[in-house]
């Protein structure tokens, strides 16, 4: 009878390393571009919330607050055009 040889030969060995080492390179900057880009995403709705004015709108109660609300709105964006309902009938 023959001798069967037994285990794993040194370029085996090699070649699960390799693929091992390829599948740690990918996940490693696979994260590291998640993480990269979490934080800038984080920094700019930081940056935006910072920008963003202050103004309160009063609260709408009553058809005489309605008016106090969208003076205080024409305040903020004084170039719309407050008297037109365009935005409210587009089509459907």
């Amino acid at each position: 009878m023959k001798d069967r040889q037994r285990g794993f030969a040194a370029i085996e060995a090699l070649l699960i390393l390799v693929i091992l080492a390829l599948i740690g390179f990918v996940g490693y900057k696979v994260y590291s571009t998640k993480t990269s880009t979490d934080t800038s995403y984080n920094k700019a709705a930081q940056s935006q919330s910072v920008t963003q004015s202050s103004t309160a709108v009063p609260e709408v109660n009553k058809a005489s607050d309605l008016n106090k609300a969208q003076q205080a709105l024409d305040q903020v964006n004084p170039d719309e055009d407050s008297g037109s309902d365009s935005q409210i009938s587009g089509s459907y």
